[in-house]
C-alpha cells in the first residue's frame, strides 16, 4: 500500500484508489491534472487525497439523475 502523509492530509496512490472505487488509474490521474479532484504528484505516482475523490464521485452521482 502506497500511502504518503503531505501536510496532514492523507494521500493514498491513484493505483490504489482506482482498484477500491472501480475506475482506471489513467482516469484518476487526469482528475488530479484537471483540478477535479486533489492530488500530488510525486516522481510518476499520483497521491490523491481520498475525501476529494469520494466528494467528487457523489457529485457525479447527482448529476446522473435526469438519465
Amino acid at each position: 500500500m502506497k500511502n504518503k502523509n503531505i501536510l496532514n492530509r492523507q494521500l493514498i496512490s491513484s493505483k490504489e484508489l482506482a482498484q477500491r472505487v472501480g475506475y482506471t488509474n489513467d482516469y484518476i490521474s487526469r482528475l488530479c491534472r484537471f483540478g477535479k479532484v486533489d492530488g500530488q504528484k510525486i516522481g510518476n505516482t499520483w497521491y490523491v487525497d481520498e475525501l476529494s475523490l469520494k466528494k467528487f464521485i457523489d457529485s457525479q452521482k447527482g448529476q446522473n439523475k435526469n438519465w
